[in-house]
Formats: C-alpha cells, sequence, structure tokens
C-alpha cells in the first residue's frame, strides 16, 4: 500500500482527486467515486464524500484537524470509468496531497477503457505523519 507522509504541524492536508485523458482522447468518458477516509486501525469512517467527472466543481477534500489525527488513516478511492465513445480511451485516475499549497505527492492509476466499456478502480493510501 502506498504511504503519504505529511507534516502534522501545519495548517492543512488537502486530498485532490483528479481524471486526465490521453492527450487528443475523445472526451466521452464519465467518472464517479467514492472517497472514503478509514480510521487508523478501525472499521470506522472519519469521512465519506462522492463525486464525479462530468461539473465543474472541485474535487478537493480537506482532512480532518489536528492533524496529527490523520496518522495511520487510510484513503481510499473507488472509481468507476465509463468509456461512452467508439474508441479506445487511455486515462489517468490521480490522487493529489497537498499541504500549504504545495504538492507533497500523488498516487496515479494508468487504465486503457474499451469503448462502450465501465471499469473499477479502487486506491488505498496510509497517511504517516513524519
Amino acid at each position: 500500500m502506498k504511504e503519504v507522509f505529511f507534516n502534522p504541524n501545519f495548517i492543512n492536508l488537502l486530498v485532490k482527486i483528479d481524471y486526465q485523458l490521453s492527450p487528443g482522447a475523445s472526451p466521452d468518458l464519465g467518472a464517479v467515486y467514492t472517497y472514503k477516509l478509514w480510521e487508523a486501525n478501525s472499521g470506522a469512517l472519519a469521512d465519506l464524500q462522492t463525486g464525479n467527472n462530468l461539473n465543474d466543481d472541485d474535487d478537493l477534500y480537506a482532512l480532518p484537524t489536528p492533524l496529527s489525527k490523520n496518522n495511520d488513516r487510510i484513503v481510499d478511492v473507488l472509481s468507476t470509468l465509463s468509456n461512452f465513445g467508439s474508441t479506445t480511451i487511455e486515462m489517468r485516475v490521480r490522487i493529489q496531497f497537498f499541504q500549504e499549497g504545495t504538492l507533497i505527492d500523488e498516487h496515479i492509476v494508468e487504465k486503457i477503457i474499451e469503448p462502450n466499456t465501465t471499469i473499477p478502480t479502487e486506491s488505498f493510501i496510509r497517511l504517516k505523519s513524519n
């Protein structure tokens, strides 16, 4: 499992979920996601959000404060990607982490999606304070 290290003394820790098509690809893609923040060593949720790439809303979420509480929590992003077009699409799911406006780490999943196909992808990322 990927680990993302963050500074618990900073003011904020943000996670952003982004979808990118390969250059020149037709924009016939729909993506929806569920973002979960799991408590450390527990089956309880600290946060739950849903979103999609079908609107201009930012898919940016602030993690709870104090930030030290996020140590060993798990970020879980389940995406469902649908190619509505007639050509194969190459796409990237980017899960980015920011502190004080600076990108501190990211997790990228690349997928090839055949025409008229829907596929799931799920990422688990452990948060670690440094």
